[in-house]
């Protein structure tokens, strides 16, 4: 297999894992010394941010799970080069406290060496996400 294809069958891998909530599975993915970094607003989303470590990057995961239930996680785009992947995904959270549903496109950044993720960078339409978990629009004047 090629390194392309590594990487491939690596991220399929590692997101079926996280559909399933194979945490063990996901954990054996990521590097001792990950770089993770979920870009949205921290205030409402406990769980993002930067965080550096496996222990720290499984921490976000387990703290996204205590405030949401994953409805839909369907990776729709994955665009591999070499040690590189992008994913974009589709995704439905279920928000725990308040059942509200939150519909959603997320793009991933991952970077693998030796196999496993050392770099792991999302981004989310936040002022979108934001809305719908407040329940409410923002309004700007």
């Amino acid at each position: 297999m090629s390194e392309t294809e590594d990487t491939r069958a690596i991220v399929q891998d590692m997101y079926d894992a996280y559909v399933r909530g194979d945490l063990d599975r996901i954990a054996a993915r990521f590097d001792e010394d990950i770089d993770w970094v979920i870009h949205a607003p921290r205030a409402i989303f406990p769980f993002a941010g930067r965080r550096r470590g496996r222990a720290a990057a499984l921490q976000s995961l387990g703290q996204l799970a205590v405030d949401y239930e994953i409805d839909q996680y369907r990776p729709q785009s994955t665009i591999v080069d070499g040690d590189r992947a992008a994913v974009v995904s589709d995704v439905v959270f279920l928000q725990r406290g308040s059942q509200r549903r939150l519909n959603f496109r997320i793009v991933d950044l991952i970077t693998l060496r030796d196999g496993r993720v050392v770099d792991f960078e999302e981004f989310i339409d936040t002022f979108d996400v934001v809305e719908q978990a407040l329940g409410q629009h923002i309004v700007i004047v």
